[in-house]
This record gives structure tokens, C-alpha cells and sequence, in this order.
């Protein structure tokens, strides 16, 4: 059974239109935020548009996060692309992503983008998540996340 990078390929090749995922959309793949993930977390990254995406990645925005060569997290290795989808039917239900890699945007007192996996809340509120390091630093607890969104595809680095 062909992977679907392959039924892609074979998809392309004979012009047929290809699409798995989210509503297939018309406009250019876009992608909103580029970043590295390093010793000291999220940091920004290069260019906002990378010509190298598969074809399959239209019309949706996307974050992206490059793992940095300093780092091996969460089973990835170095260059591996992370892709979170901003408008995944999933985002923003912190109850249905436990388990799973997010993206997640914390607010005050610091308001700012983490990565990790979520967790249950230590203090039980099914608004709030504790979010475990990808580098096994110790996990955040107790987070009132404003956007969460799930980890949704890699591209590993070849």
C-alpha cells in the first residue's frame, strides 16, 4: 500500500487533484510563523516561506518550528519541520488534545508560544493543562493556554 506521499506523487503526475487532511483550498500555502526550537525554547526563525513544502499543504495557515541541531526533542532530530495548522477543528479544546504535541500560547504574566505535550491540569479545571517539555526540562503546570493548537505533521529532514 502506497504511503500518501506516494499516492501524492502518483496524484501529481497524472494531474489529479490530490488532498487529505482539512478542506482543500485554492489559495497559496501560507505559512504565519517560521521558528526554531533550541536550547532556550522558541525562537525566530528565517524566512516566512519556504518553496520546499509538498504540494498537499495548500489552504491552510501554518506554523512552522525547525528543530535546531543543538537539540533532539521529543524523538525528532535536527531539521525536522513541525507543522501546526492555525485553523485546526481541534485548536482550542484543551480537553481533546491530551496526549498529543501542541503549540500552545500562554498569557500573562509572559505571554508566549510553548512547545510541548499536554497533560491533564494538576488542578483538575478542564480549561487549564499542564504541558511537558519536548527536551525533558521539567513539565508547566496549571496553564490557562489562550491557542492551542495540535502537532499535525513532520517533515523530517533529508
Amino acid at each position: 500500500m502506497p504511503s500518501v506521499d506516494r499516492w501524492a506523487a502518483i496524484c501529481q503526475v497524472l494531474g489529479i487533484p490530490f488532498h487529505t487532511g482539512f478542506g482543500a483550498g485554492a489559495c497559496e500555502r501560507q505559512i504565519t510563523r517560521h521558528q526554531i526550537f533550541g536550547a532556550n525554547g522558541l525562537e525566530d526563525g528565517e524566512g516566512q516561506n519556504r518553496h520546499d513544502l509538498p504540494a498537499y499543504l495548500t489552504g491552510e495557515h501554518w506554523h512552522v518550528i525547525e528543530i535546531a541541531q543543538s537539540v533532539c526533542a521529543g524523538g525528532w532530530q535536527p531539521g525536522d519541520l513541525l507543522f501546526f495548522a492555525q485553523d485546526d477543528p481541534l485548536a482550542d479544546m484543551p480537553e481533546r488534545l491530551i496526549g498529543l504535541w501542541c503549540l500552545v500560547e500562554t498569557q500573562a504574566p509572559e505571554s508566549r508560544q510553548l512547545l510541548g505535550r499536554c497533560r491533564r491540569a494538576d488542578d483538575g479545571n478542564s480549561a487549564h493543562i499542564n504541558l511537558e517539555d519536548p527536551a525533558g526540562g521539567p513539565t508547566r503546570t496549571n496553564l490557562k493556554p489562550l491557542k492551542t493548537s495540535p502537532l499535525r505533521l513532520v517533515l523530517p529532514r533529508v
